[in-house]
């Protein structure tokens, strides 16, 4: 079960970009008996990075409210070869995806502040177009979703991605400034409290545990 996620999912990736793929798989029955998780990196022929993660992890950080779980729950299959169990499991996801992101829109939104810090950090030591762009896709992605909506039905539009791309080669300090006086507004604002009932999410687990454990 493989995604293209990163740079070439936003419509941000240039000519010199890697891709940047997510892939899950099944437990070994040794990793199994022995309660160990493959998380692993490594690259393919071509130079691009793929994340190899066991599938038990996953829901793990979809709990979290991952915004790289959700990249991938909207993003198609970049490899076919995909068996029965997994299918199973991206079938739900794909059929449930828009529920499961209104059952975890409070973790979702604190992940995306959370990495809005990290950025702003490093854009502060080093300028630059990539992380700038990342960090506009972050103050979108806020804010989209602190009005009730699904920003990933909204920003993912051939217009959203060539400002983005443009944001990526054409770097701009003012934006920077702005960026960071936008996003204040989440660093202060009180997002509310977690659903307590999460049935999209208590399925996928149920689920999980029935055909992988």
């Amino acid at each position: 079960m493989k995604y293209l996620l990163g740079s070439h999912f936003w419509g941000m990736d240039t000519e010199e970009s890697d891709k940047d793929y997510l892939e899950f798989v099944l437990p070994t029955k040794e990793e199994m008996f022995w309660g160990k998780f493959r998380s692993t990196q490594t690259k393919d022929e071509y130079g691009n990075d793929i994340n190899i993660k066991d599938i038990r992890l996953m829901l793990k950080e979809v709990k979290k409210g991952s915004l790289r779980m959700f990249e991938m729950m909207y993003a198609p299959l970049a490899d076919d070869d995909c068996n029965l169990i997994l299918e199973t499991i991206r079938k739900y996801l794909w059929s449930n995806r828009d529920k499961l992101f209104k059952e975890l829109r409070i973790e979702f939104m604190k992940v995306i502040i959370g990495e809005s810090r990290s950025r702003i950090k490093l854009l502060e030591k080093d300028f630059n177009g990539k992380e700038l762009a990342h960090l506009q896709k972050l103050y979108w992605l806020l804010y989209i979703t602190y009005n009730y909506k699904n920003p990933f039905h909204i920003m993912l539009t051939d217009t959203n991605k060539q400002t983005l791309k443009k944001i990526r080669l054409n770097p701009d300090k003012a934006l920077f400034e702005t960026l960071k006086e936008d996003f204040k507004f989440g660093y202060y604002i009180d997002f509310g409290e977690p659903l307590e009932e999460k049935p999209i999410l208590e399925e996928l687990e149920k689920l999980m545990i029935k055909i992988v454990v």
